[in-house]
Order: C-alpha cells, then sequence, then structure tokens
C-alpha cells in the first residue's frame, strides 16, 4: 500500500495546490462569478499558474522535492490563511432534482472508473514514451537540459509541468491522476455553465456527451495533454461569456492566463489567444468602447504564458516553434524534410485515403485514428439547429474555431477541443424534445461503458479495457502488470540493468523512456538522430553507400575557394554528397586545420564529405533546387587540377557544376559536364560503428521488425558490436 500512498500525494499536492492558487487568483483579483464557477475555474487557472511556476523551477534547476513540497504548502497554508473555502457571491439556480439525478447516475459510476484507470501504472503510448519520458529526465537532472536529440522536448510543456509536481512525490499514476482530474472538472464547467444561461438541459447532457467518450476516457486516464487542453479551451469560452456579461476588466486577466496556457500546453490550441483577442476587440467595438486597453491587457497576460516555450526553443534548439518552421528558423536540430513528412503523416495518419472516412474513423470504428468519440456524434451536424439561439451560435463559433488546426492532425484526440462545443450545440439544437437529449445521453452511457464498446469499434482502436482494480489498488505488482500491457517495457528495464547511468543509446523505436534512466535516441526524433540512422544503413545498404564517384578534370589553377553546386531542379530527391577528395600535381590533397568548410542548405553538416568516412554523408536535407552547395575555403590558394565527388546510387538526378573563386567574390564555372564511374559494394559496417562512437554513443537497440535487425543479428562480428541483452521482440547490442 505505500507506493499507493506516495500516489495518491503526489496527486492531491499538485491538485490541491492548483486550486488554492486559482483561488487565491480569483479573491485577489475580486472578480464576480457564481460559487460554483469560482470552485472549478479555480483549479484550472490555479494549473496554469503552478505550471508556470514549475517551469521556471524547472529553467532554474531547482526541480527538488523539497522546494515542491515548500511551495504547495505555502499555496496551501496562504489559502487557508485568506479563507478562500468559504463561499463568496450569489449561488447558480439548483438544478431540478430530474436533472441532478440524470447527471449524477452517470457521471459518478464514470468518474470512479476513470479514477481506477488513472491509478494503474501508466501504459499509455504516448504517457510511457515522450510525455513521462521528458518528465522523468527533468527529475532525475533537476531541471531542464539542453535537450536536442528529442524534438517533444521543444513542444508545449504546461501539462509536463503540472506531472512533474506529481511524479516527484507519486510518480508516473500520480502524472496521469493529475490529467484525470481535469477530465472529471470539465463536466461541472459545462454544468455550471449550461445554469449560467438557464438551460440546465444544455449543461447536463453535453456535460455528460463529453465525459462519456471513450476517447475522452482514454485520454483522460493517462498522462496525455488533449483532455486538459479541451478543459482549458471550454474554460476559456465560458469565460469569455462572463466578460461579455460584466465587462470587469479583472475578468480579462483570467481570459489572458486560460488562453495562454492552452498554447502553453498544447502547439494546436495556439487558436485560443487569438479567438479571446479577436471576442475582446469584437464585444468592445460593438459596445462603442476602447479596444486597445482591453485587447492589450489580455494578450499581455496570455504572452506570460506563451513565452516560455518561445524562449526556450530559441536558445536550446534556435527555433521557438520547433519542430515547426524549419525554414523559417533553419536549425541543425529538425530536418526540413523530416517536418513536410511529419506534417504529412499527421494529415493522413498514412491511412486515410478520403476525408469521407473520417467521421466513421472518429466516432465508431477508431482503429485508424486513434480512438473514438462514441456512434452518438455521428448526429453532430444536428448541432446546426442551435444556430437559432444565441448561445447556440457562440457554441458553434467557438467549435469553428478550434475546429481550424484539425487537419493538421487528424487523430480523434485532437478532435476534442472542438467536440466539448459540439456537444451542448447538440443538446442545445434538440432541446425542443427534451426526451430526445436525455435519450441520446443514456445511449452514449451504454455504448461508452469498456465492456461494450469493443463490442462495435474495430479491436485495434484505442481503448480503455478491462478494469484494473488489483493494479491500480497495487496489489499486483506494477513490474508484472506493466510487463503485460506495455511493449517494450521489458527491454527498457534490461537496458537500465545492463547500461551504466549516462549512456548514450541509439534506438530505432520508441522504448518506454519513462521506465528508463537513459539518454535513448530515437532514430526520427532529431537531426543528428536521422542522420546515424542513415550512416548505419549505409553501412551494409549498397543502396546509401557512395558507388557513384563524379569526377571533374581542369586546368591546373592556383585557387583558394572551391565549390561544386546542384543545378537540376523539378525532382523531390534531396542532393548529398559523402566525400569530396580535391587533388593537385601530386595526388590528393590531405585535409589541413586551416580549411573552412561551408554549404547551403544545412551547412552543420557539411564537415561530413570531408571527413574520410564513406558512411558519412552531407545532405541539404530539402528536395532538389539550384544552387545548393558544398564550399570549402583551403586557407591558402593550392594548385588544383581535379575534384571528385562520391555519391550514392540516388543521386543521379543531381547536375552538379564545379566552380571556383578566381577573383574575390567572383564565382567562375570550371567543369560542368563532369565524368562519373561506379565502384562496387562496400562493407561500411565499423565506418558506421565508429561515427556512433564519435557521438559519444556506445549501444544500440534494435528492435526485430527494424530493417536492419537481421543483418545486425547475422553479421555481428562484421559490426564491431556484441549482443548485450535480449527481451521481447528487441535486442540491445554494446559497441566494442
Amino acid at each position: 500500500m505505500k507506493p499507493l500512498v506516495y500516489v495518491l500525494v503526489g496527486w492531491l499536492l499538485t491538485a490541491t495546490s492548483s486550486w488554492c492558487a486559482g483561488m487565491l487568483l480569483l479573491r485577489q483579483l475580486s472578480v464576480r462569478l457564481y460559487r460554483q464557477e469560482e470552485r472549478v475555474l479555480a483549479f484550472v487557472v490555479g494549473a496554469a499558474c503552478v505550471s508556470t511556476v514549475v517551469f521556471f523551477l524547472a529553467a532554474l534547476h531547482l526541480v527538488y522535492k523539497g522546494v515542491f513540497l515548500a511551495f504547495a504548502l505555502l499555496l496551501v497554508a496562504f489559502a487557508i490563511q485568506q479563507r478562500v473555502w468559504r463561499p463568496r457571491g450569489e449561488s447558480l439556480p439548483v438544478l431540478a432534482a430530474v436533472w441532478r439525478l440524470l447527471f449524477l447516475e452517470i457521471y459518478l459510476p464514470f468518474a470512479g472508473l476513470y479514477l481506477i484507470y488513472a491509478l494503474a501504472p501508466e501504459a499509455s503510448p504516448d504517457g510511457s514514451t515522450y510525455h513521462l519520458g521528458l518528465v522523468a529526465r527533468y527529475a532525475r537532472e533537476h531541471g531542464f537540459p539542453a535537450i536536442t536529440t528529442n524534438l517533444y522536448a521543444s513542444l508545449s510543456q504546461g501539462m509536463e509541468m503540472l506531472f512533474l509536481s506529481a511524479f516527484l512525490f507519486g510518480r508516473h499514476s500520480a502524472a496521469a491522476l493529475v490529467h484525470c482530474t481535469f477530465l472529471l472538472v470539465l463536466p461541472l464547467v459545462m454544468l455550471n455553465y449550461g445554469k449560467r444561461i438557464g438551460m440546465p438541459l444544455v449543461g447536463v447532457t453535453g456535460a455528460l456527451l463529453v465525459l462519456l467518450s471513450p476517447i475522452a476516457g482514454m485520454s483522460g486516464t493517462s498522462a496525455y495533454n488533449d483532455v486538459a487542453v479541451t478543459t482549458v479551451a471550454f474554460s476559456l469560452f465560458v469565460l469569455l461569456q462572463i466578460w461579455a456579461e460584466q465587462r470587469q476588466s479583472a475578468l480579462l486577466v483570467l481570459i489572458g492566463v486560460v488562453a495562454g496556457f492552452a498554447f502553453g500546453i498544447k502547439y494546436t490550441a495556439f487558436v485560443a489567444v487569438p479567438y479571446a483577442l479577436a471576442l475582446v476587440a469584437y464585444k468592445c467595438w460593438r459596445s462603442q468602447t476602447a479596444v486597445l486597453r482591453p485587447v492589450l491587457l489580455t494578450a499581455a497576460t496570455a504572452a506570460l504564458f506563451v513565452l516560455p516555450t518561445l524562449v526556450k526553443n530559441s536558445i536550446v534548439v534556435h527555433n521557438p516553434v520547433s519542430p515547426f518552421f524549419n525554414r523559417v528558423f533553419p536549425n541543425p536540430y529538425v530536418h526540413v524534410t523530416f517536418e513536410d513528412q511529419y506534417r504529412e503523416q499527421q494529415r493522413t495518419y498514412r491511412v486515410i485515403q478520403s476525408a469521407w472516412e473520417v467521421p466513421w474513423q472518429i466516432t465508431v470504428s477508431g482503429e485508424k485514428l486513434q480512438g473514438l468519440l462514441g456512434p452518438v456524434f455521428l448526429l453532430a451536424p444536428l448541432a446546426l439547429l442551435a444556430l437559432r439561439y444565441p448561445a447556440g451560435r457562440q457554441l458553434l463559433l467557438a467549435a469553428l474555431v478550434f475546429f481550424l488546426p484539425y487537419p493538421s492532425n487528424i487523430g480523434t484526440r485532437f478532435f476534442l477541443p472542438c467536440a466539448v462545443f459540439l456537444a451542448p450545440a447538440l443538446a442545445l439544437g434538440l432541446s425542443s424534445w427534451t426526451v430526445v437529449p436525455v435519450l441520446l445521453v443514456l445511449i452514449h452511457a451504454w455504448l461508452s461503458w469498456p465492456t461494450n464498446v469493443r463490442s462495435y469499434c474495430h479491436p485495434d482502436a484505442f481503448q480503455l479495457h478491462d478494469p484494473t482494480v488489483r493494479a491500480a489498488l497495487r496489489l499486483e505488482p506494477e513490474d508484472e502488470y506493466l510487463a503485460r500491457h506495455l511493449d517494450g517495457y521489458a527491454i527498457a528495464r534490461r537496458v537500465e540493468k545492463q547500461t551504466p547511468p549516462g549512456s548514450r543509446i541509439f534506438s530505432f523505436d520508441n522504448p518506454p523512456e519513462a521506465y528508463c534512466a537513459r539518454d535513448i535516441l530515437v532514430s526520427f526524433q532529431a537531426g543528428l538522430n536521422e542522420r546515424l540512422r542513415y550512416t548505419l544503413y549505409a553501412g551494409f545498404d549498397p543502396a546509401l553507400q557512395p558507388l557513384s564517384v563524379i569526377t571533374f578534370r581542369i586546368q591546373p589553377n592556383r585557387l583558394r575557394r572551391l565549390r561544386v553546386v546542384q543545378t537540376a531542379s523539378g525532382r523531390p530527391d534531396i542532393p548529398g554528397i559523402s566525400e569530396i577528395e580535391i587533388f593537385g600535381p601530386q595526388g590528393a590533397l590531405p585535409r589541413k586545420p586551416a580549411w573552412r568548410i561551408n554549404a547551403h542548405p544545412f551547412p552543420w553538416d557539411a564537415e561530413l564529405a570531408f571527413d574520410g568516412n564513406p558512411a558519412t554523408q552531407w545532405k541539404a536535407w530539402e528536395a532538389m533546387k539550384p544552387g545548393m552547395f558544398v564550399e570549402v575555403d583551403l586557407g591558402s590558394e593550392e594548385v588544383i587540377t581535379a575534384v571528385e565527388l562520391h555519391v550514392t546510387p540516388d543521386q543521379g538526378y543531381m547536375r552538379w557544376q564545379l566552380e571556383g573563386e578566381l577573383q574575390p567574390g567572383r564565382w567562375t564555372v570550371l567543369n560542368a559536364a563532369p565524368q562519373s564511374a561506379n565502384l562496387q559494394k562496400m562493407d561500411l559496417r565499423k565506418e558506421a560503428i565508429q561515427e556512433l562512437k564519435r557521438n559519444n554513443i556506445n549501444y544500440i537497440l534494435v528492435p526485430d521488425g527494424e530493417f536492419a535487425a537481421a543483418d545486425f543479428r547475422e553479421n555481428t562480428p562484421l559490426w564491431g558490436i556484441h549482443l548485450l541483452a535480449e527481451a521481447g521482440k528487441s535486442r540491445l547490442y554494446a559497441v566494442d
């Protein structure tokens, strides 16, 4: 039972301190809210504040249990001193008995069920890899390390900061419970909204439609952030509606806090800030009051929660919005080609052939888009009936705004910030026939119980499985549960046992890093990782070896600066050069320290074209276009007779020409018609391993399904490695 106590302490400490921070801020601002609104919105607002404080503690490397405990206790003590528990303001109308019964009879069983799932050991795919993998690393290193080999470290960290607060005391499950708290608070925010507008039917049924959604249950009981950002989005909507009625300036501060926190949780919620600013500006303009001051107040407050992420990314990875917009903010950490492929993958998940598939996938089937909302959401178009009500128009406007980012990532989880507005709008549109939305909720409740979901959704859809009461109460050892429910857990534990602390491990797959205290470079998560993957492939795959030699012969000439320029266009191929050799009358010129190497684009890897290792390669990491080049300044004039490029077979569509600087600042074409020759397949396995060593990597984690897995197994001595551990479907190799 001791681990369970720690889990509960970590969760309650974070949740309570968040609520206290919110109550203190609300009381300090003297905003006029109904009692019920104040109690639930306090958690959302306070979570934003606590998250931001934790961010700065992490930036200062003050992530210690004692610091966090002192901070939480000070918040609670100050809240007690201020008597924030005492009710203030008026109370919302009491729900009629029938609505109260409907809400509680459904809310309470599902809330209990969700708490059990959240209490169980964290085994969700993203939660056990990057969400809590990063949190665990922050905890180990007592703050933010400069992470350049994991693109997920650059995403908004708002929820990770709350997870960190809970993780220090209760580890993984405490973090999941923090996210579950947002799931349980969301229906209360929606219920209060329904009571405020005098339509309890809308609040009750809308809240339950979202709460019971299988994807909300799946995400909200894991260390994810989708439900949290959904709760924040609806809280922002409510605060904007209240401000539109009251025009109290203090509410604009809260609006800025919540809007900024939405971006602070998830990039895709960036629309919260322009939505809030636009609505504030529009309402002021319509009422013929000053526009600039309210907008600036809201924007300045939001900036406090947006800027930390942008500043951190600018410092660490030289791109404030990494891993996106790398053409605008060039950097060595995320390749433009990866960004393009990533965007395309998020738009289709590589399985969606037509947009017409999406409604069925996100409501009923669920296997292609990682979960489902539930079949009743097929009726979402009926929400348009709500247009005849002012509240309906506001809800549908918000639904449209938060739908805008959805096509950029069509996973079902990413639809929740839109669905949270469609649900009450649907209830409002059908409110003329009270029995209809009530029947919808009852049907939805039956269809959403975990044992019933699997009767109609696809077996591969993300869904909650049988309740795990024994695991939740820690009556079953955590290791046993995770070994059964989390792929890769066994090898992650073996990695930690078989490698010393501080080891860097290259992995072709994404193991559950939250359970492995090692620096794991996953092959697709950063520019360096991606380049090393290609280097390892070049060790044995002739398609990636420099088997083509392009030779530029010129009249002997004294030159200091040379460059090879790519002149072709019209194809998606990526220019690359494995080696460049420069020849003088006595043969190849040896590389000298005075040489200065440059390239465009991606100058950071230009040295690889002169490192003497044929397994490495400079690549442009962008589609071919005229003007791409690799350039060398020899430091002094040398007599040059020829230049050779060693390139891979896929470079056949490139057109290279050799240029020299015959006069300062003036480039002259020396040879635009080189000769080509082909070489035989090479064994570059040990050269590839040398590049890993050069990057302080001494271990390789290889799943059985990986392209290179068979060659590692069959040619281990040729690689200069040995098998260190094997578990499940993965193998760990150590570099000799």
